[in-house]
This record gives structure tokens, C-alpha cells and sequence, in this order.
């Protein structure tokens, strides 16, 4: 399938994995000025409002035929370490990765907090990878290890699902399980995330930084804000007393953060409580319900 892409547009971005909920808040972000591509195997039930363009293809199996200017790697390829290197150089020979482009990878604090873990062992997989390969190509490499995030997109009952698991809850009547309110976490808002990448686009940023807000607080502390700032009402929270925090997620230290304006907590909270308010009926028949 042949792509045209917008002329009149800055730049050229295709965006792996763009149909998750980090890719929607990238893609509706920089749709504006940056002609943007989302590649995936199946279309986000957001994305009827789009402002990119969508090809319904896996680019570890199928060639994706395109000319960009940087690629945004946001798959979690859960295949064995023993088969991740041979999976990633399908990628590259499939998106035509070259010293032309610039390379922005989506990592993780797991990398942290739980290095040892199956999915820490392949984010720490992922980064050696791509070190060594655009160090021997000459490519522009930009890894972020992304945090605690929250914002418009994301789905409940998925990994890192908070706020949005205490927002569908609280708006389909259901109680809200915690299990240590007293954990803290770094918390960033989607919509700065996106800025971030505007930013590192923009610059040709070159490096590995953390992608968080630099500032810890405890779960307790985000429930307290949510009653009081955004809805006005006290959640129904259980407290699971048995439970605590077993791993410890580390204080960010972000570089390219402070290059952005952040979102302030309160309306951050509150664009995405509008969001799970306007789009209920969306997730509720997406979980059967």
C-alpha cells in the first residue's frame, strides 16, 4: 500500500503501536502540524476523530512502504529474549531504518524498579539493541523511559491503569480497589508526554532520559485531589490492608521535562474524567458490559 503523504505539513512521523494509548495522545497532538502515520494490527476504538493516517499492518511481518522523518517505537514485543534480536531487525528492514531518520524508543522504568522481570529483561533488551544498532548506522536515538501515566485514550484494567481504573469505576457505580495508598508514584500526564516528543522532534534530542513529572507522590494524595478537585464526591475505595508495596518505583530524574510547560495536576485529572465521561458507552462495550 502506497502512502501520500501531506506536503504542507512540518514533518513526517510514523508512529509504531500508535493505536495504544500513548500513540492516540501523540498522534492527536502533533496531527495538527505533523503529517503522522499510525501503524498497527488492529484500529484504536478511539479513533474515529483522528487527525493521522492509519495502515492496519504488523511492521514485524509486513513491509511498510514510507517516507518519514522519525519513527516513534512504541511496540512491547513480548516474544522470548532468545528470539528479540531476530524480531527487532525485521522491524528495521521493514521501515527502512536509516541514518536519515531519527529514532524515538519508548522504554521503561521497569528498567528500575524491576529490571529482573519479564518485562524489564526486554525493555533493558530493546535499549541495547538500539544503542548498538544506531550507534554502528549513524542514526539519530532517543530512548525515554517512560513512568506512571494517566490521561485521555487509556483503557482500564490495563498495566499502569489507575486513574483510569478509579474513574470507570467510580462512574459505573463500582467500587475502587487500592492496594497501598501509601505507594507512591510519578505521575505525568498524557497530553505533556506529547509535548515532549514535539520537543524532541523538533530538536533532534539524542540520548536516554526518564519521561516523568520529577515528582513522587502517594496514591493517597492523587484519591484526595480526584474527591476534592474533580468530582467532588468521595470515592468508594476499599483498601486492601495485606497488601504493600513490594516494588519500589524510583524518584524520576528528567532532563527534557523541564523543556515543556507540565499540565497542572488538577486539570489534567479533569480532562481525562471528561474524557471517560464522554466515552463511557465506547469502553463499557468494549468490556462486554
Amino acid at each position: 500500500m502506497k502512502y501520500e503523504y501531506d506536503r504542507k505539513k512540518k514533518q513526517r512521523v510514523m508512529i509504531l503501536g500508535g493505536e495504544g494509548f500513548i500513540g492516540r495522545n501523540i498522534a492527536d497532538y502533533l496531527g495538527d502540524c505533523y503529517d503522522c502515520l499510525s501503524v498497527g494490527v488492529e484500529e484504536s476504538i478511539f479513533g474515529e476523530k483522528r487527525k493521522d493516517k492509519f495502515i492496519r499492518k504488523n511492521p514485524y511481518i509486513g513491509f511498510v512502504e514510507n517516507n518519514y522523518d522519525a519513527v516513534i517505537h512504541l511496540i512491547d514485543n513480548k516474544v522470548s529474549i532468545g528470539s528479540f534480536i531476530k524480531e527487532e531487525e525485521k522491524l528495521i528492514k521493514n521501515v527502512e531504518l536509516n541514518s536519515k531518520k531519527h529514532l524515538v524508543l519508548f522504554s521503561s522504568a521497569v528498567v528500575y524498579a524491576n529490571p529482573e522481570s519479564e518485562y524489564g529483561q526486554r525493555k533493558l533488551a530493546l535499549e541495547k539493541f538500539y544503542q548498538d544498532y544506531c550507534a554502528k548506522n549513524k542514526i539519530k536515538l532517543a530512548i525515554l523511559r517512560l513512568f506512571n501515566v494517566y490521561g485521555s485514550y487509556q483503557l482500564p484494567d490495563r498495566q499502569g491503569s489507575l486513574v483510569a481504573n478509579i474513574f470507570c469505576n467510580y462512574l459505573n457505580g463500582e467500587k475502587i480497589t487500592i492496594n497501598d495508598p501509601e505507594a507512591k508514584r510519578d505521575f505525568i500526564y498524557a497530553g505533556d508526554i506529547s509535548k515532549v516528543i514535539e520537543w524532541v522532534i523538533k530538536n533532534g534530542f539524542e540520548g536516554t532520559d526518564d519521561l516523568a513529572a520529577n515528582k513522587s507522590v502517594p496514591i493517597k494524595e492523587i484519591l484526595d485531589v480526584i474527591e476534592r478537585d474533580v468530582i467532588g464526591n468521595k470515592l468508594d475505595v476499599i483498601i486492601r490492608k495485606d497488601e504493600k508495596e513490594r516494588v519500589f518505583s524510583p524518584e524520576a530524574k528528567s532532563g527534557i521535562i523541564k523543556k515543556v510547560r507540565l499540565t497542572d495536576r488538577e486539570i489534567g485529572l479533569s480532562c481525562a474524567f471528561d474524557f471517560y465521561k464522554n466515552n463511557l458507552a465506547k469502553i463499557r462495550k468494549q468490556y462486554g458490559l
